[in-house]
């Protein structure tokens, strides 16, 4: 995308109020700039902004205000914001030719609830930043949610009214979508995390590619390749 594609895209998260925890002031147009910051969403808190270094498409995000806790805690905060950005900006609408599906898997008997409170995380209004903290609470807090009650629990401290979560936790519809993830675990033969199906022809492991900077770059490539052949 051209960096100008996204001005309306920052505009609209300004009037939704999106970002979590942000201020959301401004667009700033930088792009005629050489390596400049390209296109800058202006907040209160910080500002993110287009990255193009090694002409591969990333976001940028710089701090303004501080942050209270130790220096992992800071660190959680803003790599959580971050990627919560990343996450909008790959679910633009703009010359829309990738459908990224974010999909659990599930290896044992506590992931299957883990799926089942991401897909029911997936119907609240939130789903971001509830998707985010139980992540932080996971793997920085130790909070292993060996229960459907600890799921609530948790989910009842971010302020969801948990008789709605309950009723959708336990429901058909969610229970379809775990067993379609299952099947597809199976048919992909997905056997380690984080793993990319492209086109359903192409699995790109973490295992495969030694690092996540390699994995990305062979995703990439491939994409670009089933592009070409599609313009054929």
């Amino acid at each position: 995308f051209d960096s100008k594609d996204f001005i309306p895209v920052f505009h609209n998260w300004i009037q939704d109020k999106v970002v979590s925890d942000h201020i959301l002031v401004d667009v700033a147009d930088y792009s005629h700039i050489p390596d400049g910051p390209g296109v800058m969403l202006i907040a209160h808190e910080g500002h993110f902004s287009l990255d193009q270094e090694y002409h591969k498409p990333g976001i940028m995000y710089m701090r303004k205000t501080s942050l209270d806790g130790t220096f992992n805690d800071r660190f959680n905060k803003i790599l959580s914001t971050l990627i919560e950005a990343a996450d909008r900006l790959c679910n633009n609408n703009i010359n829309k030719d990738i459908n990224f599906i974010n999909m659990p898997v599930v290896f044992n008997k506590p992931w299957l609830l883990h799926a089942r409170a991401f897909y029911t995380m997936r119907e609240l209004d939130n789903f971001h930043d509830l998707h985010k903290n139980f992540f932080y609470a996971y793997h920085e807090q130790q909070r292993t949610f060996s229960s459907m009650e600890s799921i609530m629990k948790f989910l009842d401290s971010q302020g969801v009214d948990t008789k709605k979560a309950t009723k959708i936790f336990s429901s058909e519809g969610v229970s379809k979508k775990v067993q379609e993830a299952n099947y597809l675990l199976e048919t992909y033969k997905i056997d380690s995390v984080p793993a990319i199906i492209i086109n359903d022809k192409y699995k790109i492991s973490g295992n495969m590619a030694k690092t996540y900077e390699r994995m990305i770059e062979i995703t990439d490539y491939i994409i670009e390749l089933e592009r070409s052949k599609k313009a054929k």
